[in-house]
C-alpha cells in the first residue's frame, strides 16, 4: 500500500449556525496531521504533529466588515503506536498539546483580558470494531478516550470548564447492497461539561460514485467551552453546512 504522510485529523467542516438569528454566524474547523516518522507495517511506531484551528466568523455581517469573532489554535505533538500501520482506527497516542485563542499584548494593544490558553500532557487510545451482515461490514464502531494532565493554563478556572478527559466514538453505517446512498457517519464527543455531535451524509450520493469527497454536515453543540473566550458560558448551538473527510 502506498505510503501517506498527511491526513485529516479531527473533523473538518464549514457550517452556518441555524439557531442564532440573522445574519447567521459561520463556524469552521481545519484539522490536519503529519506523520513525521513511521517505523514498521506491523507493530508500527511513529511520531506525528497535528494542527487544528476552529474559527467563528460573522461572514454575512457586511455592515460591520464581516469580522472574525474568535479563533482557537490547537497544535499537538505525539508518539503513536498501531498494531498495523494502515489501520489508523486502532491507535494509542502519547504527547503534548496546546490550545489558545492567540490574544495577548502586542505593542500598545493589550488583549490580555480576553487571553485564554492551556497546555497538557495527554494519552489517547481508540480501538475500531466492525460488525457484519452476511459476511460484509455494515457498522464501523470506534470508541476512544483522551486523558490529559493540564499545566500552564490561564485563567485559573479554565480547566474547571474543560475538564480532564474527552470520550468519543466514531460511527460509520452503510447497507452493503446500497453502500453509497445509505452511508451515514458521525463523531460524538463527551467532555466534563459539554457534548458535541457531528453528522455526515455524502453529497450527491446518487451521481458522485464516491468521487465527491464533500459531505452534507450537521453539528449540535451543547454545554460550556465551545469558544475559549466564553469558556464558562453554557450554550446550545446547531450548525449545517459542508464537511470533509
Amino acid at each position: 500500500m502506498e505510503s501517506q504522510y498527511f491526513f485529516l485529523h479531527d473533523d473538518n467542516y464549514f457550517a452556518f449556525q441555524t439557531n442564532g438569528g440573522w445574519p447567521a454566524r459561520v463556524k469552521f474547523q481545519v484539522s490536519i496531521r503529519f506523520d513525521m516518522l513511521s517505523v514498521g507495517d506491523v507493530q508500527n511506531v511513529g511520531l506525528a504533529f497535528a494542527y487544528t484551528q476552529k474559527s467563528f466568523w460573522d461572514m454575512l455581517d457586511f455592515a460591520h466588515s464581516s469580522p472574525f469573532i474568535e479563533s482557537n489554535y490547537h497544535p499537538e505533538l505525539f508518539m503513536t503506536y498501531r498494531p498495523r500501520r494502515f489501520e489508523r482506527f486502532r491507535e494509542i497516542q502519547l504527547g503534548v498539546q496546546h490550545e489558545s485563542n492567540g490574544l495577548g499584548e502586542v505593542g500598545t494593544v493589550n488583549q490580555t483580558p480576553d487571553s485564554r490558553g492551556w497546555n497538557s500532557v495527554f494519552v489517547d487510545g481508540r480501538w475500531g470494531i466492525w460488525r457484519s451482515w452476511q459476511g460484509r461490514p455494515w457498522l464501523y464502531f470506534t470508541p476512544g478516550l483522551r486523558l490529559w494532565a493540564p499545566f500552564g493554563y490561564d485563567p485559573p478556572d479554565l480547566i474547571g470548564a474543560i475538564g480532564y478527559f474527552q470520550a468519543y466514538v466514531d460511527l460509520d453505517f452503510r447497507i452493503p447492497e446500497f453502500a453509497q446512498i445509505s452511508r451515514i457517519s458521525a463523531r460524538l464527543k463527551f467532555r466534563r461539561h459539554s457534548f458535541e455531535g457531528d453528522f455526515y451524509y455524502p453529497l450527491l450520493p446518487f451521481i458522485s460514485d464516491g468521487r465527491v469527497r464533500a459531505w452534507i454536515f450537521f453539528q449540535v453543540f451543547t454545554g460550556e467551552e465551545e469558544r475559549l473566550i466564553t469558556y464558562n458560558q453554557s450554550v446550545t448551538h446547531l450548525y449545517a453546512g459542508l464537511g470533509f473527510q
